[in-house]
């Protein structure tokens, strides 16, 4: 009676799974794996626990994703192959999570596992992607060295987008173009990188945000949106929501901005996607403050405080600066900003201009933010950011007019 009931479970979670309909193909999976480990098969029990995790993960239901690939991993030899993939799988649930220390943990142990000939590349792949949200630019960039020596044609994709991401984090942004340009083209529109695709062009939209072009970053958006949506991943589609939210601020007013976030705001709540949740605090803090500075501050403060927990500190940063760059702004929130942001370029020179504003408030003080506004305008140079440029300028003529 198991054996049959394990095949209908498997037969109809693979039906599932074929049309992307991941949350109801997680359980399905999960009890066929349960079942067969009950009948010592092994093997086949971890392969489908492995898949419950899988279509779990893409559910955006990392709780029950991790359930399975811990349990899984555990039914795994000791030193095969599947148990440093299945760590893996961990560690991109654990990122989820906010549980960043736990990841870390998960991949450098994975280092000692025997190695498939993809585990290597999905192994620094995870790495640099932690690296990034802790806001460690050189460290990623170390680890994108050693991405492009096992990268090969099959990774070449991966390469390219992650030298895009360290380049738009750099501030070399014609650089960051052309890389994600170029992955994009690699990936094409086929639905199996619908994923991929979609990240790729996230990142590119937020260049164009960084450069004030909404026009391009809102079309951007509706191409990745589009391409989330053939994945079916609802983490994606939050993620570029919060981006549009930027996006449609920095050109102007939405009215309607907060009534798009906050579903999406109580989907990574419920879900626990920590990390989601705080970026998406932070755009909806960040759309709404002309039109409701008390209710958005609340929001930012969120932010702030949620990645700080998480280590989430370039998050943190950016809450920070969006909360104190007014007048009245406390300086030292600003200087943990600059702290927090100081190996992202372009966000670490608007917090370098936040705080050499309210600084030059205090005539005491004033040396100092002549010192960080001139260090701002230097880093500036060769970004194509014409606004923030123009910011230092008048910024650094006021301060030596002594207005």
């Amino acid at each position: 009676m198991s054996l049959e009931r394990c095949t209908d479970s498997l037969s109809e979670a693979r039906e599932l799974a074929a049309e992307r309909r991941w949350e109801q193909a997680a359980p399905r999976f999960l009890e066929a794996g349960e079942l067969l480990a009950q009948a010592g098969a092994d093997h086949e029990a971890q392969a489908a626990l492995a898949a419950a995790g899988d279509a779990a993960w893409r559910a955006d239901l990392p709780q029950l994703a991790l359930r399975c690939f811990v349990r899984a991993r555990e039914l795994c030899a000791l030193r095969a192959p599947a148990r440093g993939v299945r760590g893996l799988q961990m560690a991109a649930v654990f990122l989820d999570l906010g549980e960043f220390d736990s990841a870390a943990l998960v991949l450098e142990e994975g280092g000692d596992e025997p190695r498939a000939p993809e585990f290597d590349l999905v192994r620094l792949d995870a790495l640099l992607g932690l690296e990034l949200v802790r806001a460690r630019v050189g460290r990623a960039k170390d680890l994108l060295a050693e991405l492009e020596r096992v990268a090969g044609p099959f990774g070449s994709p991966v390469h390219l987008f992650r030298q895009g991401q360290i380049a738009l984090r750099q501030g070399e942004l014609d650089a960051a173009v052309e890389a994600l340009s170029t992955c994009a083209e690699l990936i094409g529109d086929r639905l199996s990188y619908q994923g991929p695709f979609g990240a790729t062009l996230h990142e590119l939209a937020e260049v164009a945000i960084l450069r004030g072009d909404h026009e391009d970053a809102l079309a951007l958006l509706d191409r990745a949106s589009a391409a989330w949506e053939r994945a079916g991943r609802r983490a994606g589609l939050a993620r570029v929501a919060a981006a549009r939210a930027r996006a449609v601020a920095d050109g102007g007013d939405d009215p309607r901005t907060a009534e798009t976030i906050a579903p999406w705001l109580a989907f990574a709540e419920q879900r626990g996607l920590r990390v989601l949740e705080a970026e998406l605090q932070l755009s909806l803090g960040s759309a709404i403050l002309p039109r409701e500075p008390a209710l958005a501050r609340g929001h930012l403060e969120q932010a702030a405080g949620l990645a700080g927990r998480i280590g989430a500190l370039g998050l943190r940063g950016r809450a920070l600066l969006a909360l104190h760059d007014r007048p009245g702004g406390d300086p030292a929130a600003l200087e943990q900003a600059c702290e927090d942001l100081v190996e992202l370029l372009p966000w670490r020179c608007r917090a370098s201009l936040a705080l050499a504003q309210r600084l030059g408030e205090q005539g005491e003080t004033r040396a100092r933010a002549l010192e960080l506004a001139a260090a701002a305008l230097c880093r500036l140079s060769g970004m194509d950011l014409p606004r923030d440029e123009a910011r230092a300028r008048g910024l650094l003529w006021r301060l030596s007019a002594g207005v």
